[in-house]
């Protein structure tokens, strides 16, 4: 049985956590207040339809915590701040979460309102800069693909299945427009609408 523990609140490493206790499992809970699309397309340097190609979870460098590595391909750019992001691109998407086995143990990080994305699924990303840094290990691993986080919490991830859109974080949480699924075309509306309000405020984006 893993012995749960809140990692990222212990001062020594993960290393030194397995070796003392074995399999461990450990997160965060808990949900902030919804962001509607509006304000996430204010937030965002880049909102992007991907497809997850690669999954790659990992130590944080402190080794303190577990974080993964989502190399997405780049399908279609709505909104960039930042030039030089085109279809068919590939960047890094990196967040707190992810399995390992360490010293031979089992090792959990999870947000439990804000499930992994899955190699293979396409989804709408708002992105901002990465809150982790590109160490020589990052760049070791992926040259210069550029590296993005997932903006507001993860309220900027939503999945696109079956020809609806999702809003990927929240416990109760399932779509965009009052907590249900709904048409990607739909989804991609509201989000154009939204885009094009920022644009007349922000002349040259």
């Amino acid at each position: 049985m893993a012995s749960v523990i809140h990692v990222t609140a212990q001062k020594h490493t993960l290393r030194d956590t397995v070796r003392q206790w074995g399999d461990i499992e450990g997160g965060a809970w808990g949900e902030p207040e919804p962001i509607d699309v509006p304000t996430l397309v204010e937030r965002s340097a880049l909102i992007a339809r991907v497809l997850v190609v690669d999954v790659d979870p990992h130590l944080t460098t402190d080794e303190q915590s577990v974080m993964t590595d989502y190399t997405v391909q780049i399908l279609d750019v709505e909104y960039s701040a930042r030039p030089g992001v085109l279809a068919g691109d590939r960047v890094v998407v990196s967040r707190y979460n992810g399995e390992i086995f360490l010293e031979g143990h089992r090792v959990l990080y999870e947000i439990r309102s804000f499930p992994n994305f899955k190699a293979g699924e396409e989804y709408v990303f708002f992105l901002g800069s990465s809150q982790f840094p590109e160490t020589e290990g990052y760049r070791s691993r992926y040259g210069g693909l550029r590296r993005f986080s997932v903006m507001s919490d993860g309220w900027g991830a939503f999945e696109i299945a079956n020809g609806e859109a999702r809003q990927v974080f929240g416990t109760d949480t399932e779509g965009w427009n009052g907590r249900q699924p709904g048409s990607v075309s739909m989804f991609l509306q509201d989000l154009r609408t939204a885009i094009s309000q920022v644009r007349e405020s922000r002349p040259g984006q």
